[in-house]
């Protein structure tokens, strides 16, 4: 998106899709929240319903999240690209296989099921292009189609490699509205408590309220950009096992020569990426992880940063293409 937006500050005559930080929801009818689901709800957005009714022509219209596919046919574009960067059926498969209430499970699961439906579908469109950040699972992997991998911030310029960190300060970012990332705030504010020498950074959308008044642990809601915070920090930790946009927050951490904890769901996404990561399996674990970690912090990127060079190379020359 960077990328983009740096294109058409070069080009003035390209005219792209406008980006809409705040999708407010507009309500379903009773109708099409049976059909389509509860999970759907959160992503519909009355302005930019209003924006495509408009029926503006576009050069490119760059689409974010794959739940934008619902407005396709108001979309007038010469070219449609479709950012994935999340597996929402993945994600789901998570909490169907973790719920415990049966009547959740049921809705997780049909859930599911529409979701995968719709990913399944637009994947293997040929027509329009898609960006997936991280690697795609196998049931969907076999049928995909004009795919760029991985391609985060291409407009960010890389630290020398190997980054060397003097300190040790701890950093998560996400969506919050998801329970998981919640979960990883409860965990963060423990281990403020039990770190009281290392800064513990939280940022991202949805923050709840927290009692904790530790003044070792920062939190940024809603920040414009995080990505000054992947280089600020020496460690970028993932404390759940597949939290929300983890796929771009792990690329990110291994670009920016973050030490990387994680769990080992969350670890494997990243594999050919770093070479600096620590596994952890449980809380008492990841304590003895941070504590014997040693200063200075040697942190080798290079793997990271030729992969996503690369990628980022492939996906100026499509943008090239397409003008």
């Amino acid at each position: 998106m960077e990328y983009l937006l740096d294109l058409k500050r070069k080009y003035n005559r390209l005219n792209l899709f406008p980006i809409y930080k705040d999708f407010r929801l507009s309500n379903l009818s009773p109708l099409n929240l049976f059909s389509k689901g509860i999970y759907y709800k959160r992503f519909y957005s009355k302005p930019l319903e209003s924006l495509l009714k408009k029926k503006e022509k576009y050069d490119i219209a760059y689409l974010d999240s794959f739940f934008s596919y619902h407005y396709i046919d108001l979309v007038e574009s010469n070219h449609i690209i479709i950012d994935f960067h999340n597996i929402h059926s993945e994600f789901l498969k998570h909490y169907i296989k973790e719920c415990k209430n049966p009547l959740k499970k049921f809705i997780y699961k049909r859930e599911m099921e529409n979701i995968f439906s719709l990913e399944k579908e637009i994947i293997s469109n040929p027509d329009i292009k898609k960006v997936i950040t991280g690697p795609l699972p196998d049931s969907l992997n076999v049928i995909a189609k004009n795919i760029f991998n991985h391609i985060p911030h291409p407009m960010i310029r890389p630290i020398d490699s190997p980054t060397i960190h003097e300190q040790k300060s701890i950093l998560f970012t996400g969506n919050f509205n998801w329970p998981l990332n919640r979960s990883a705030l409860r965990i963060f504010c423990r281990l403020s408590d039990e770190f009281r020498n290392i800064t513990f950074t939280i940022a991202g959308r949805n923050i709840p309220e927290i009692k904790s008044k530790n003044k070792n642990l920062k939190i940024i809601r809603n920040p414009e950009t995080t990505y000054d915070l992947f280089k600020e920090n020496s460690i970028f930790l993932s404390p759940v096992k597949n939290p929300s946009g983890i796929n771009l927050k792990l690329i990110q951490a291994a670009y920016a020569g973050n030490l990387i904890i994680g769990k080992d769901e969350a670890i494997r996404k990243i594999s050919g990426l770093s070479d600096s990561a620590l596994i952890f399996k449980d809380y008492t674990d990841l304590i003895d992880i941070i504590k014997n970690i040693q200063l200075p912090i040697k942190v080798d990127n290079s793997k990271a940063i030729n992969n996503i060079e690369q990628n980022n190379k492939e996906f100026r020359s499509l943008l090239k293409r397409i003008q």
